[in-house]
């Protein structure tokens, strides 16, 4: 029977009221608990437990089954459940996505470990390395403190001094000095020791040089000889007073007198040089024999690598191989304690004629036989030399100012001078071995004399490279000097980045290009432009001699600047990494050396 009213029965067919069911423990219920049994509902002794929302929605529906109805409540309850599903899906569906960003963090968070992992490892390997470094660092720095005490024991040396080597054939005192004798001796080394010690107080501030050792070799018997015939001193033991009175004055001064021979002076100047250049206690080697072309083979071979260490005294004009050095060494000038002109310059007798040839100009005597040089010698007599006229033995000794060439022949003199008898050259009268500046004491025979001109005339003299060879006759190179200033550096590569082009070695180190030498046509590809500082030159034989030469030792390339072997030898700190290496273990004494033109290896002359 269906309701006509909105309202449910007040009683069903059992006799209970169901209008107002009963809600126990959020279920439906009823007043009795048989009328629930009767409708089909097990009773439950677990009442007291909440069902779930599935549950309700069960009794709301059995409950419309049974009855035919449903309340208002019931409705809206059956409403609120299907919300409440919708949203447990919608839940359910939000808790996945959750979990699946929860895996992925997971995830991340197991990689960000992992790699938290790996940098801690490599932390640790950090420390450990720093620790080692640290050690390493601390036992450098003690190192370096005890080089630098070393440095300053060497510096503060008791020992260290400085030294003047003196060609005395060549470089004079003034004439006051030696016609004073001992007191001028005396007089010349105390002004020589002061302009020295001002010298280098201003060169040598921080060594602390403690004494100043002066060394002079010379021909006594020929300098005095030359001194009377030039009519400076008129007794021939006025020379030995003077270097008597020279070595008195100071404890280090030295006037030593090698004798007669060729090139006595210029051997022991020479040998004495390079030992002072390489003792560590002589913080400054002066050589004053400008003069002498001579000494610019072994100068050159020290401009490579110790012209901090050299000065070069200029008394009279440099020579032309030595002013050429003036852009590798300093040169230095006492000119109120050594004479600037040669002595030939100072005239004793009258004039008679003059004959000019390269070693300036020769005045002849009215008399051969007058001559002192002529009566040591043991010349002919003067009825030998009657048809021409001898020059004065000033010439022969050496104090002509030039040295630049040969003397004229006969075929090569001007018409006016042809009809002139010849001129007698003192260069070989006096022995010496080529045509330049003429030493004193070099005399010859007079089998040596021929009229008109010398036996074997030399050529001119003209500059030749060389090189050395060990004993197994490999190219051993010259010593590099101490490392270029990281400034010279920088300046020279901002040059070359500005130029676009590198320096041509060959012109800037040698003064020679191999483009232009052998006749290429076009202009060199490198820089020469304006010559380069001392510094910069410096550098330029650093980058040249890092370059492994590609005929390596056996190289016999006259111009080669390349390296033929490491500068550092069996010391080298690189090893492996050298571009050396094949050539650590080559001997670097040199043993022979290779001139220009000759390929044929000379045995260098040892003393």
């Amino acid at each position: 029977m269906t309701a006509t009213s909105r309202d449910p029965p007040t009683s069903g067919h059992d006799g209970h009221d169901h209008r107002n069911p009963r809600f126990v423990n959020g279920r439906v219920g009823h007043g009795h608990k048989d009328h629930a049994s009767a409708n089909g509902h097990a009773s439950s002794d677990h009442q007291d437990h909440p069902p779930s929302n599935g549950h309700i929605l069960h009794g709301y529906l059995n409950h419309f089954l049974h009855n035919g109805y449903a309340t208002d409540g019931q409705l809206a309850s059956l409403a609120n459940g299907a919300s409440d599903v919708d949203m447990s899906r919608e839940f359910l569906a939000t808790l996945d996505t959750y979990n699946s960003m929860h895996t992925d963090m997971n995830k991340g968070l197991n990689l960000l470990m992992d790699v938290y992992r790996d940098k801690n490892d490599k932390l640790r390997e950090y420390d450990e390395h720093h620790l080692k470094m640290w050690s390493k660092l601390e036992e450098y720095e003690k190192k370096i403190r005890c080089l630098e005490a070393k440095n300053r024991a060497l510096n503060d040396s008791p020992n260290a001094f400085a030294c003047l080597i003196i060609d005395g054939d060549g470089a004079l005192f003034h004439d006051e000095y030696i016609i004073q004798g001992e007191e001028g001796g005396r007089e010349a080394a105390h002004e020589l020791h002061s302009a020295l010690k001002t010298f280098l107080e201003s060169t040598n501030m921080e060594d602390h040089i403690k004494f100043i050792v002066v060394k002079i070799y010379l021909n006594v018997e020929g300098l005095s000889r030359a001194l009377m015939e030039s009519g400076i001193i008129h007794e021939d033991d006025k020379l030995t007073k003077f270097g008597r009175g020279f070595c008195q004055a100071q404890p280090f001064f030295e006037f030593i007198d090698v004798g007669h021979g060729k090139e006595k002076a210029d051997l022991k100047a020479t040998k004495h040089f390079e030992l002072m250049v390489n003792l560590k206690d002589c913080k400054r080697v002066m050589l004053a024999g400008c003069h002498d072309n001579g000494y610019a083979t072994s100068l050159e071979e020290y401009s490579r690598w110790a012209t901090d260490k050299i000065t070069l005294v200029e008394t009279t004009p440099a020579a032309n191989g030595i002013a050429k050095l003036k852009q590798d060494f300093d040169f230095q000038q006492f000119p109120d304690i050594f004479r600037s002109e040669p002595l030939c310059s100072r005239k004793r007798h009258q004039q008679s004629r003059s004959t000019i040839t390269s070693f300036g100009t020769i005045e002849p005597f009215p008399s051969p036989s007058s001559t002192y040089a002529t009566k040591f010698n043991g010349g002919p007599s003067s009825a030998a030399l009657t048809k021409r006229p001898s020059p004065p033995p000033a010439a022969a000794f050496g104090f002509a100012a030039s040295n630049s060439g040969d003397s004229q022949s006969e075929d090569n003199q001007a018409p006016e001078d042809k009809g002139r008898q010849p001129v007698l050259s003192y260069a070989k009268a006096a022995g010496t071995q080529s045509v330049g500046y003429i030493k004193v004491g070099r005399l010859a025979s007079s089998s040596d004399v021929l009229m008109g001109k010398c036996r074997n005339p030399q050529p001119p003299k003209t500059e030749k490279r060389y090189f050395f060879l060990n004993k197994a006759q490999q190219r051993v190179d010259y010593p590099l000097c101490r490392a270029p200033d990281t400034k010279v550096r920088e300046e020279v590569e901002e040059k070359i980045r500005k130029n676009r082009a590198n320096f041509c070695n060959g012109y800037h180190l040698i003064n020679r290009c191999k483009h232009l030498a052998e006749n290429h046509h076009g202009p060199c590809d490198y820089t020469h432009g304006e010559p380069l500082s001392k510094e910069a030159k410096k550098y330029l034989w650093y980058k040249a001699r890092s370059v492994v030469c590609k005929n390596g030792s056996d190289c016999r390339e006259d111009y080669c600047l390349a390296g033929h072997h490491c500068a550092w030898g069996k010391d080298c700190r690189y090893k492996d990494d050298c571009r050396f290496k094949k050539m650590h273990g080559i001997d670097l004494e040199r043993f022979y050396v290779v001139h220009e033109g000759d390929p044929c290896p000379k045995p260098i002359r040892r003393v």
